[in-house]
């Protein structure tokens, strides 16, 4: 018994070693390891590209959100500085062009005398520019300014 057991072990120790065979196992790990590594190159410039996706639309995202708060700010600027000049324009009806500096931001009121109607109205154009750094809104009125009380009735109302 004792030799029959060491025959079997022998037998397997030599089919084990023919199966190790380097030419063998080197052909077939070639093969296998080729299409692995172009498994893992296609995956991981897959993943790169939807990373560089995902990235470029967070950065335009933020550029887009930073564009319309400034936007929103020259335009508050612009339309509290036309509520400014409708003030100023009721109390005086002859006050010059002004420019208002506010908390970063900053506007431009020009008063305009337009001719065209007789009294007792009197048509002014209100142009406003606000701006908030290198962002600006632009408010354009036409009021007429009646001379009894200083009454002022705004026309048009329109962001330029």
């Amino acid at each position: 018994m004792c030799c029959i057991h060491s025959h079997r072990v022998l037998k397997r120790q030599l089919v084990f070693a023919d199966n190790m065979n380097p030419k063998k196992i080197k052909r077939k790990n070639r093969k296998e390891g080729i299409a692995a590594l172009l498994v893992v190159v296609v995956v991981s410039a897959v993943v790169l590209t939807m990373a560089f996706g995902a990235a470029m639309t967070g950065i335009g995202e933020l550029d887009m959100g930073f564009t319309v708060s400034k936007g929103m700010t020259a335009f508050a600027f612009a339309d509290g500085c036309m509520e400014e000049a409708l003030r100023r324009l009721r109390i005086d009806k002859s006050w010059p062009s002004a420019l208002l500096s506010v908390d970063g931001g900053s506007c431009i009121m020009f008063n305009v005398d337009n001719a065209d109607i007789n009294p007792p109205n009197d048509r002014r154009t209100i142009l406003v520019v606000g701006s908030d750094g290198t962002y600006f809104s632009f408010i354009e009125a036409v009021v007429d300014v009646l001379d009894i009380g200083n009454v002022v009735t705004i026309q048009t109302w329109k962001e330029i």
